[in-house]
């Protein structure tokens, strides 16, 4: 039995699987930043879920405006990059400005996205 693909069904196929795979990915780094954080600040579940709730929104906007790059990076250096000390994880020392700077430029990127944003766009105070 051979199997047959119409070419004209695939291609959407593929964008699925692509946009799947994204998803995905923002869903499990949003999961390995908030276990990362939650551990050493000793979330209840609430804060947990709250926390959980604004790295996906945090990603979703990014990847809606094409700038799914600077934000995975900058959830990676948070990652990869905080101290826990004393229940608060925190960026310290290079780091800190290390990330920082990948966390403007999500804005710079959504800013150069966007007919609203324009050149004036800033992050929130605090980052994310």
């Amino acid at each position: 039995m051979k199997l047959h693909f119409d070419k004209r069904s695939f291609g959407p196929m593929l964008v699925v699987a692509a946009t799947a795979g994204l998803v995905m990915g923002c869903e499990d780094l949003a999961d390995e930043y908030c276990e990362a954080k939650c551990d050493c600040e000793k979330c209840n579940d609430r804060q947990a879920e709250e926390c959980l709730i604004q790295a996906e929104e945090t990603l979703d906007i990014a990847e809606a405006y094409e700038c799914s790059g600077p934000a995975e990076d900058y959830y990676n250096c948070t990652i990869d990059s905080s101290v826990c000390e004393d229940n608060s994880w925190n960026l310290v020392d290079e780091s800190l400005e290390v990330c920082t700077e990948l966390n403007s430029q999500i804005y710079q990127c959504m800013a150069d996205h966007s007919a609203i944003l324009g050149d004036g766009a800033q992050p929130p105070p605090g980052g994310n």
